[in-house]
């Protein structure tokens, strides 16, 4: 990203200062925008905030180590502020890391409420996310105009390319899919409040900012282009109920997801399949008979036919 960028910045003619605020939010990890969307895009949410969570954590390294060396590769000398990578991860830490790591922590205490509103979580951040998507297009449309007219074109460029590269990469390594559409959107969609903040930490010139907020424009609008051709060509969404445990009725000691799709009849071997839980019935019980555990499965397609 780092020598594409200094390529587009001398093909482009970009001032220096635009093309080091191109690397800060070339250097971002993903977001919590590239979760929301994955949903959208019926890809694999799992994966995309698990991405999302490690490369989080990852950047309190590698955007200062990043930003730092192309201050230095660009040849700037007037940075506003005395920086260290040390004083920035620091920082970086408290702003990505510690959210991360409570979010971690409530999730793991909350498990069974999570679970069990799993479709209201999600319907409601769609929601929230749509209305500020909105409110800030209606706010700030001057803004955006300048921004777009000063860094459109090197923002879509390195948007396009990078969406491109995750989406072919992930074709090749990836197990299916959903997982596929997951690393391509993480790929293209960056924490822009992450560039901003690193920004605001070295320079007090907004010409820093103007690529980062002309990028998160450009994003948005190339990534529910993408969203909404991978829904026009979207794959079978299938029903059905399903259980990952221990099978302990039967002394299972590994692991095991089974899933029961509803009205369905046809060969799946060889076939890319996503399983997404939606909503939790009851945790893994021992039976002492078998007929005990096949009236407790027919109680279970009930209530998972009637959700």
């Amino acid at each position: 990203v780092g020598f594409g960028d200094v390529y587009k910045r001398q093909t482009l003619s970009v001032p220096i200062e635009m093309a080091l605020g191109v690397m800060l939010i070339a250097a971002a990890p993903g977001g919590v925008t590239s979760n929301v969307l994955t949903k959208f895009a019926n890809g694999d949410v799992a994966l995309s905030i698990s991405l999302t969570a490690v490369m989080s954590l990852l950047s309190i390294v590698t955007v200062p180590f990043i930003v730092i060396n192309s201050v230095n590769l660009f040849d700037i000398t007037y940075v506003e502020r005395e920086i260290t990578m040390v004083a920035i991860s620091l920082k970086m830490f408290f702003v990505v890391t510690v959210p991360v790591i409570i979010g971690m922590i409530i999730r793991h205490f909350t498990g069974d409420l999570v679970i069990k509103n799993l479709k209201f979580i999600q319907r409601f951040s769609i929601a929230l996310f749509l209305l500020v998507f909105a409110a800030i297009y209606i706010e700030e449309w001057d803004k955006i105009v300048s921004f777009l007219t000063r860094a459109g074109l090197i923002a879509l460029i390195l948007n396009l390319t990078m969406m491109v590269i995750g989406f072919y990469v992930a074709k090749f390594f990836a197990s299916g899919v959903p997982q596929q559409r997951a690393i391509s959107l993480e790929c293209g969609l960056q924490n822009g409040t992450l560039a901003v903040f690193v920004a605001t930490q070295l320079f007090d010139n907004i010409i820093y900012m103007v690529p980062t907020a002309a990028y998160a424009l450009v994003m948005m609008a190339t990534s529910v282009i993408f969203v909404f051709i991978l829904r026009k060509n979207n794959f079978k969404i299938l029903k059905g109920i399903a259980n990952l445990g221990y099978r302990p009725t039967f002394n299972q000691k590994k692991i095991l997801l089974e899933v029961h799709l509803f009205n369905f009849s046809g060969n799946l071997y060889n076939k890319h399949l996503s399983v997404e839980f939606t909503k939790f019935i009851r945790k893994e019980k021992k039976f002492k008979k078998v007929d005990q555990l096949k009236k407790q499965i027919q109680s279970d397609l009930k209530v998972a036919k009637k959700s």
